[in-house]
Parts: C-alpha cells; sequence; structure tokens
C-alpha cells in the first residue's frame, strides 16, 4: 500500500504542477491578449474531463453587474483526489478536503477592485484518460462590465464603476468553502450557504476608489 501512497502522492502532485501550467498558460489569454494558448498534459493514470458549470456573480450595492457559467477542469489523480482549474484559480481535493492551491487573479482592496472573471466554456462534455492531451483554450473575447446608473468614468481605457459603496462576489461551486477561505483573507465580508453550495462576501468600498470588472471568455477543447 505505501508504494502505491507513494505513486498516488507523486501524480496528484504532477497534476498540480500540470494545472499550474495551464493556469499560467490561461493567464496569457486575459493578461497578454494573446488568442490562444494550449498545454500538454500527460495523463498517466489520471483522467481529464469538465465538471459540471458552476457560476459567478458580482454585484454593485446589491444590483448585479454579471453572472457567468463557468465551466471548470478537473484532473482525477484517485478515487478521493483531484485537482480542478476553476475562474482562474487551481484547487486541490485530498480526501473530500477542498484548498485552493492558486489564487484567481482577484486584486481586491478598498481602494481598488480588479475583477477579471474567467469563463471557460464547452459546448460538449468531454473526458480523457491514460494519455497524453493538449488542454487548448481560444479566447472568445473580453467583455467590460459598467453600470448605466453609477456612470463610468474611463481609466487606463478601461472602464471604471464609480459610485458605488459596496462589490459583492457570489460563486455557487463545489469549492465554495475554498472560495470563501480565500475571499474572507482577501478582506471580504462572507456568508456561506452549505445547502446551496454557495459563498457570498462582499467588500465595502472607500470613497475615493477604482474598480473594473472584466469578463474574458476561453472556449476550452481536448485534442487527443
Amino acid at each position: 500500500a505505501t508504494v502505491e501512497d507513494a505513486r498516488d502522492s507523486e501524480q496528484a502532485q504532477n497534476a498540480e504542477r500540470a494545472f499550474d501550467v495551464v493556469a499560467d498558460n490561461f493567464a496569457s489569454i486575459y493578461e497578454r491578449n494573446a488568442p490562444s494558448r494550449s498545454s500538454e498534459i500527460d495523463l498517466g493514470e489520471s483522467e481529464l474531463f469538465y465538471g459540471n458549470n458552476i457560476s459567478m456573480t458580482v454585484r454593485g450595492d446589491g444590483t448585479e453587474l454579471v453572472s457567468r457559467e463557468v465551466r471548470p477542469v478537473e484532473m482525477q489523480v484517485t478515487d478521493d483526489r483531484s485537482v480542478v482549474y476553476e475562474g482562474g484559480a487551481v484547487f486541490r481535493n485530498d480526501g473530500g478536503t477542498v484548498s485552493m492551491v492558486r489564487p484567481p487573479p482577484l486584486l481586491l482592496s478598498e481602494h481598488r477592485v480588479h475583477l477579471p472573471l474567467v469563463q471557460t466554456s464547452s459546448p460538449n462534455v468531454e473526458s480523457a484518460g491514460s494519455t497524453t492531451v493538449l488542454l487548448r483554450g481560444v479566447s472568445g473575447g473580453r467583455e467590460v462590465v459598467g453600470t448605466s446608473d453609477t456612470g463610468l468614468s474611463d481609466i487606463d481605457g478601461v472602464a471604471n464603476l464609480t459610485g458605488l459603496d459596496s462589490i459583492t462576489v457570489e460563486v455557487t461551486s463545489p469549492r465554495f468553502e475554498a472560495w470563501g477561505r480565500y475571499l474572507s483573507e482577501e478582506g471580504l465580508d462572507c456568508i456561506t450557504r452549505a445547502g446551496e453550495s454557495q459563498v457570498e462576501c462582499t467588500l465595502d468600498l472607500g470613497d475615493d476608489y477604482a474598480a473594473y470588472i472584466v469578463v474574458q471568455s476561453i472556449r476550452l477543447s481536448l485534442v487527443l
């Protein structure tokens, strides 16, 4: 059993490294406008598949600014170990204990809110196992979120949401607790609703703040 445990542990570490590369590659799309990026993943004994959509919603003073369905990518290493890429973050699930091992690209503080919502999507539910696959992400474009009633001012060519007292981020996902821990550490005030697998976190904004929300669409495909 110890040999098997050691092998499982090594596979889990390899999966995390692979997903770190995936996260870096997809970051090139939303941070540097790359049109597409592919990551080669050696699955070994693991299985790679798309999970069920999760949802991410952002509100300003209680009014919905944007809400998107996001398709996670999951690599199942053993029965109770997996690694997941979701919303720009990477999670480790080890025996039911979920931890965020790479944070999403959010910048959240009283005076600055930069919230790129990374919306991965796929028309098909695909999976692959015991092979080397390319996980490809193609930019589906970028959308800047504004509100008609709060007014928009332009900062660095990006729409800046003005006139808000608070921003709320709501995530409905099997990994809601790990999202909640991360957002709490970032200074947000979080409420969890375990029955709905949901966390809702609110940040009070200062008088002088810059806030912008961008939805980056990334279309996923598996190339076997």
